[in-house]
């Protein structure tokens, strides 16, 4: 017979995956993610605040400035945190 797959937690009604093996499984308070942005994540993120800042379209900074605020909520952190580079 061969193993379960990875993660299966062998509970009967089909499969049932043990959440700590899926993406982001490093949760803190809130259940949000511990861990800190990555280089590319941080890139990102100062690339929203350079188009929320710069642009010559309200939309444009509108939709910037909401991604911004959105990628440092997946990491507990604050808007100014994120800016500052806090973990």
């Amino acid at each position: 017979m061969d193993p379960p797959p990875a993660g299966f937690n062998g509970r009967r009604g089909g499969p049932c995956y043990d959440p700590a093996m899926t993406r982001g499984a490093e949760r803190g308070p809130g259940g949000r993610a511990s861990r800190a942005m990555t280089p590319a994540e941080r890139e990102r993120f100062d690339t929203f605040l350079k188009i929320a800042a710069e642009s010559p379209f309200p939309g444009e900074r509108a939709n910037a400035l909401d991604a911004a605020r959105r990628l440092p909520g997946r990491y507990a952190m604050s808007l100014d945190q994120a800016r500052r580079g806090q973990a």
